[in-house]
């Protein structure tokens, strides 16, 4: 089944003109949201591992990819997708005005 999209508006706050016009952009429709208990359960049946097995990867797997962000790596995980920590900090004129609680994760 195909992935749906609809239209949403937002504001663009990013113009030349310094106006902030309403845009539309495309936006995934979430049917609704997959537990952890059910995806286990997906997995166990379709290949020989146990719900707890699957459990079990799948935690630690949370666990191998936070600690490596933590670490500043970049994880990338093929079809799963790439994580990267990324934070959004004010503007200084100097780098040493910069400090680390103006930036958000």
């Amino acid at each position: 089944m195909p992935l749906e999209l609809h239209p949403s508006k937002r504001m663009n706050s990013i113009t030349k003109d310094g106006t902030s016009p309403e845009v539309y952009i495309l936006q995934t429709k979430v049917k609704a949201e997959l537990s952890m208990q059910e995806l286990c359960y997906r997995i166990n049946q379709s290949c020989s591992l146990t719900e707890a097995d699957v459990l079990a990867c799948i935690s630690q797997l949370n666990h191998q990819v936070w600690d490596a962000l933590q670490q500043g790596y970049k994880v990338n995980l093929g079809d799963l997708g790439s994580f990267k920590i990324a934070i959004q900090s004010a503007s200084e004129p100097q780098p040493s005005d910069l400090k680390k609680a103006m930036s958000r994760s």
